[in-house]
């Protein structure tokens, strides 16, 4: 027989193999194949075509768990993974071993692999405080469009960086509302002030239209110490006083909205009176009746002494409102009339159209359409009373006429001369 080269013993089972053969595994050891009866003159047999022999592996460390894309090894095949000694035990992979997380393990990162940062919600907290904030002060207009729009940029910024968070979404939506709000109150707010502003304008220009608006016959001296409300150094009369100048003052009014003779005779003259020195003309060159004029300014006309204030010079003023009074809103409709006739190249001298122009602002009146928003309603007046030598009251005539003017003539000299001299 011919020598056979002796092969290192395998320290483990102190057998010589014949040939190279696969790592044993502990789970399940691979079914041994039957070997052929070897024969002194015959080689040996060779295995079965129909699975290679894989190549002989190099011993690999204890635990070893082979890599994806290797050949699978038979107890892969036919049952489960087979448990790693220091998986049983509880220990670490030693360093160089690789490590497959099992269904329900946490996993560990590998080395060399960086490990999760964990997210800040900074941001996301901001949002959310910005958002509430944004909604409660909304009534601060832009402060709170201004937080709700914080809210938004910082929630957005947040969720684009790190992901859906519960605290950057409610800040969102809170920033958003909040925004909305605090629109709707600044547009609120814009309306409400200009429309205060548009009244006290109004207001304001009616007090200095009728401030200003003195007669011919009434001095600069009596115009200066005029006022449409109680001076801040004036107090309420006694009792006495006040009573003396309400049975005085209230007849006199009484004969203007009752339409005595008398009253509707004083209304006429001084209508007729004011329209000759605003225009030119008497009320009866254009074919208006003065009289006629006084009954239509005076209907349904009320009034109500508010107050009876005395002065430090020891004078007497007297507020008297006005109700349902068409003095101002005619004045300012027929002026405006006669302007757009003026200003479009019309004959100031032209009677009839003075007169149709006179109707068309009654009209305006009637139907609360005068230009300007002035409105058929509230009218304010303010009369003097000086004590005499003997103790009593008595009117300042020169402010009744004054007041007479404002409440009742159908011109104001001191604006329609300045229209008609455009012409």
């Amino acid at each position: 027989m011919t020598d056979t080269p002796v092969n290192p013993t395998n320290p483990e089972t102190n057998e010589t193999p014949s040939q190279p053969q696969q790592p044993q595994q502990q789970a399940q050891p691979q079914a041994q194949q039957p070997v052929q009866p070897a024969a002194c003159a015959q080689p040996a047999q060779p295995q079965q075509p129909a699975q290679p022999q894989q190549p002989a592996q190099p011993a690999q460390p204890y635990g070893f768990q082979p890599n994806q894309g290797q050949p699978q090894q038979p107890w892969q095949a036919n049952g489960p993974q087979p448990q790693q000694p220091w998986q049983a035990a509880g220990s670490q992979p030693q360093p160089g071993q690789t490590y497959a997380p099992q269904p329900g393990q946490p996993y560990a990162a590998q080395p060399g692999q960086p490990y999760a940062q964990p997210r800040s919600e900074g941001k996301a907290i901001a949002a959310l405080v910005c958002g509430i904030l944004s909604i409660v002060l909304c009534a601060g207009t832009l402060f709170g469009l201004a937080l709700g729009i914080v809210a938004i940029v910082l929630a957005s910024s947040y969720v684009k960086q790190n992901g859906p968070n519960t605290k950057a979404k409610i800040g969102k939506i809170c920033g958003i509302i909040g925004s909305i709000l605090s629109a709707l109150a600044f547009v609120f707010t814009m309306f409400v002030g200009c429309s205060l502003l548009a009244a006290v304008g109004g207001a304001s220009i009616a007090d200095s239209t009728s401030s200003s608006s003195a007669s011919s016959t009434y001095d600069d001296s009596a115009s200066d110490s005029s006022s449409d409300a109680p001076s801040s150094e004036s107090w309420a009369a006694d009792a006495e006083t006040e009573e003396a100048i309400r049975q005085d003052l209230e007849p006199r009014l009484d004969a203007w909205v009752n339409q005595t003779p008398e009253g509707l005779a004083e209304v006429a003259q001084m209508s007729n009176e004011e329209f000759q020195a605003s225009t030119g003309f008497q009320l009866s060159d254009i074919g208006i009746d003065p009289e006629e004029y006084a009954k239509w300014q005076l209907d349904g006309v009320t009034y109500t002494i508010e107050g009876v204030y005395a002065q430090d010079d020891g004078s007497i003023e007297v507020g008297v409102g006005f109700e349902s009074i068409g003095g101002l809103p005619f004045q300012t409709a027929y002026e405006y009339l006669v302007q757009e006739y003026i200003e479009g190249g019309g004959d100031r001298n032209d009677t009839q159209k003075l007169h149709d122009l006179f109707l068309e602002a009654q009209d305006m009146v009637y139907m609360n359409e005068v230009p300007g928003g002035v409105i058929v309603g509230y009218q304010y007046a303010m009369f003097y009373y000086n004590q005499t030598d003997d103790g009593s009251w008595q009117l300042d005539t020169e402010r009744w006429r004054y007041e007479m003017e404002n409440l009742f003539a159908p011109t104001r000299d001191y604006v329609m001369p300045a229209i008609l001299n455009e012409g």
